[in-house]
């Protein structure tokens, strides 16, 4: 009762073979795809946390530097906040996304 048969001409999957060195049956293929599923989920998350904090690192320094400003318009060439330090934080920003979306791709679509 507790063995599995399946007809002669049924249509199940057990093995699958693209060329003479590379055949997976089917449970590594699902251990692979759950395996990616996880890689995708944890390192996406983390992609998300890291990205929101910038941006909210981006916001609370924006809204220091203004308090600051408008407390002493005299001295609103010394702020904290500079083009530089956002073009150096959107740089990065863009920089950590290429890389994310290269390893990612890489790893769920290998050659």
């Amino acid at each position: 009762m507790g063995e599995t048969q399946t007809a002669p001409n049924s249509a199940v999957v057990e093995r699958i073979d693209l060329d003479a060195a590379t055949s997976f049956n089917v449970h590594e293929l699902r251990s692979i795809i759950r395996q990616r599923w996880v890689m995708l989920t944890v390192v996406g998350s983390l992609f998300i946390v890291l990205n929101g904090a910038v941006l909210y690192l981006i916001y609370h320094a924006l809204s220091i530097d203004t308090t600051f400003v408008s407390a002493h318009p005299d001295l609103a060439d010394k702020r904290v906040v500079t083009s530089g330090v956002f073009d150096a934080l959107i740089a990065a920003t863009v920089a950590q996304t290429g890389a994310v979306t290269w390893a990612m791709a890489r790893f769920l679509f290998p050659r």
